[in-house]
């Protein structure tokens, strides 16, 4: 791995080797072919290596020097250009901190001599050279590899995390009012073991027994369910492109750690009715008529109160996460996606020099323009709404000659690309065939950008003609110019919407194309008349990322679509138990108040006002839960404030919504008691024991 281009060889991934193989040894020595060029197989890697980054887990690995032959970009002899993670395994004793102030020196001499070389930039603004030699390296623990999309998860894996806590405090406050009812009713049992001789730790030590009983059954439970909600997970993230080298099976760590919450869970919503229990006074327990007392009551309802609160959290964050997925559905891109299919295709990675691969860009897009069940096709260098790609600050002409302080997306896209689309050109013209350069390299002479472009940097300036360049140098001549204005849409991703610019695909290199074309036919009649196009051109050329529009923007969406769901089973499971533990408080209460009943209505009172007290009841409870969840709401509202789009955390529509359908959950859950104990006879109630 000493000399560019000269080393064909690849180590297999032990999953490539299994799936395309069957594990067959003999592959060693054995000739694949890497972007149509013939490369060695000279090993395979041990199983559960996946790289550096788990987010992409490679099939095949090249050495470093072979970088042109995967890359159209990203040359090892571009000084400038960083595109590589680096490595290290320190020397035993030595910490990171001592390697990172080892390197500097040698960092210095590299920046020092790159601005006496070629290129660098002749002119700056003031405190920006003393900036750049004032740059150093960082050296960070390595462990966890380097994920690309450690920063998109970050943000909902945290959201996660904290809905999982909130909904197991949830159940363990459910749990734990299901125990102490279950204690107050044994009273008596309890009392007369004490009265008998039991000690209070041997009441206790029973009492958690029984709640480890049954936080086994559940993990267990639990423990068979992980690997089918895991996978219903990793569907969420696992979009097209790179496997990720993520697994739903339980790993051991995770199973510990689930173990010991599950622990500490158990402890918490056991311990307090265990105590309770043991700490009942054997005379005045034995005094109880009926095996019911108001004992706990308090208590009982404190909790309930609790399990309101949260399911009022649980059942907003639903409805805030179920809008905000309404709102960047109905955004969109800003054009229609009706009849819209995509694909890729990367010359450049199938044996084609960059000058031959523009021109067979140029052939195929000119064939799918001609094919009978297109209407308007396009190609771009990136494709639109990913997220990545190319970007840049913009030197702008004119009156006020300024650059932009933002990076703009930008693309470089084909005549008729707008028109696929069905994005407009509002001013000037389209690229054409003026826009070309054949001669190989860049020469970049003409612009497109958007409305908004216009609007930020040329305001009540005409914009066709002014000259814009790539920003970095201030002493440059802005080269090229702007011959027309498209209606803005959102190039880069659905929640940006920062000004655009566009430059001609032909007059720059272009090793790879997307391209995007509009057709009355199904997409199940048009993708293999795609591919046989395609083949008709080179059989050699390799079709990806077919698909519709609508599909890749379902798989942009993939964060909003999970966090939806789950906030949806989060909130479905949390009113469930909120519902159960008023409807076990409210029965409690309406058992232990049975003989009050009576009196009232031997006194004269109606029947239904015994109904009207446990509702009246129920409805206090739901109503100090709702005041309870406000400063809870109020909390975590800046955590979840960067997930959504179109829809503000007090929204008072989502608000209003999870209150009533909380209001109307607590208010059945007390309509069973009501009813039960407004059935009841004076008489029936007097000769309660």
């Amino acid at each position: 791995d000493k000399f560019p281009d000269a080393h064909p060889l690849v180590i297999l991934s032990h999953a490539y080797w299994q799936s395309r193989f069957g594990g067959d040894s003999t592959v060693i020595g054995r000739q694949l072919r890497v972007n149509a060029r013939p490369m060695t197989v000279v090993g395979v890697a041990p199983p559960g290596f996946h790289g550096t980054d788990w987010s992409t887990a490679p099939a095949i690995w090249v050495p470093m020097m072979m970088n042109d032959l995967v890359h159209e970009w990203g040359s090892l002899t571009e000084r400038r250009i960083r595109f590589q993670h680096v490595f290290a395994r320190l020397k035993p004793g030595i910490t990171g901190e001592q390697a990172e102030t080892a390197i500097q020196g040698w960092f210095q001499r590299y920046i020092r001599a790159d601005i006496q070389l070629e290129g660098w930039p002749g002119a700056v603004e003031p405190g920006d050279m003393e900036q750049y030699l004032a740059s150093r390296l960082r050296v960070r623990p390595g462990r966890q590899g380097q994920a690309a999309r450690d920063r998109d998860l970050r943000q909902p894996m945290v959201i996660l995390t904290i809905s999982t806590a909130l909904l197991l405090l949830l159940a363990c406050l459910n749990v734990a009012n299901l125990s102490l009812a279950k204690a107050v009713s044994r009273q008596r049992d309890t009392a007369v073991r004490t009265a008998l001789g039991a000690s209070r730790y041997r009441i206790m030590v029973e009492r958690l027994v029984e709640a480890g009983l049954l936080a086994g059954v559940g993990g267990g439970l639990g423990v068979a369910l992980a690997p089918a909600v895991g996978s219903w997970i990793l569907s969420f993230l696992n979009v097209s492109g790179p496997e990720m080298a993520l697994s739903s099976q339980l790993d051991g760590r995770a199973l510990n750690t689930a173990l010991a919450i599950s622990v500490v869970a158990t402890l918490l919503s056991g311990v307090g009715p265990a105590w309770f229990a043991a700490s009942a006074e054997p005379m005045g327990a034995l005094k109880v008529r009926g095996g019911t007392s108001g004992g706990a009551l308090g208590l009982r309802k404190a909790l309930v109160i609790g399990q309101v609160s949260l399911a009022l959290v649980f059942l907003i964050g639903a409805g805030l996460f179920g809008k905000s997925l309404h709102s960047l559905r109905s955004e969109g891109p800003g054009f229609s996606t009706d009849g819209l299919v995509t694909f890729k295709v990367t010359p450049a990675n199938d044996g084609y020099e960059l000058l031959e691969s523009k021109r067979v860009l140029r052939r195929l897009l000119d064939e799918v323009q001609g094919h009978s069940m297109v209407s308007a096709a396009g190609v771009a260098i990136w494709p639109v709404m990913e997220g990545g790609g190319w970007g840049n600050s913009v030197l702008v002409e004119g009156v006020r000659r300024a650059e932009t302080e933002e990076t703009l997306p930008m693309n470089a896209v084909s005549p008729g690309f707008f028109e696929a689309l069905g994005t407009p050109i509002i001013l000037g013209r389209d690229f054409d065939s003026r826009d070309v350069w054949d001669e190989g390299g860049w020469e970049i002479r003409s612009a497109i950008v958007s409305e908004s472009f216009v609007e930020q940097y040329l305001p009540g300036e005409h914009p066709i003609g002014v000259r814009i360049d790539f920003g970095g140098d201030p002493s440059q001549v802005a080269q090229m110019e702007i011959v027309g204005v498209v209606r803005g849409y959102h190039e880069h991703e659905i929640r940006d919407s920062r000004p655009q610019v566009f430059f001609p695909i032909w007059e720059r290199t272009a090793g790879t194309g997307t391209f995007y074309l509009r057709s009355p036919n199904s997409f199940e009649t048009l993708a293999p008349e795609i591919r046989q196009l395609v083949g008709g051109v080179d059989p050699l050329l390799a079709v990806s990322e077919l698909r519709t529009l609508d599909d890749q923007i379902d798989q942009q969406l993939i964060f909003e679509r999970m966090l939806a769901a789950l906030g949806n089973g989060f909130a479905l499971f949390a009113t469930l138990l909120g519902m159960i533990g008023v409807y076990a408080v409210l029965s409690f209460s309406a058992e232990s108040r049975t003989k009050e009943m009576g009196v009232r209505v031997a006194l004269g009172a109606p029947q239904r006002s015994a109904a009207g007290l446990i509702l009246g009841e129920a409805m206090r409870l739901g109503a100090l839960g709702i005041a309870m969840a406000l400063p809870i709401i109020w909390a975590l509202g800046r955590l979840v404030e960067s997930q959504l789009f179109g829809v503000k955390v007090a929204d008072a529509g989502t608000a209003t919504a999870a209150v009533v359908i909380l209001l109307v959950v607590v208010f059945g859950a007390g309509a069973v008691p009501a009813w039960r104990i407004s059935r009841v006879s004076a008489l029936e109630a007097f000769r309660v024991d």
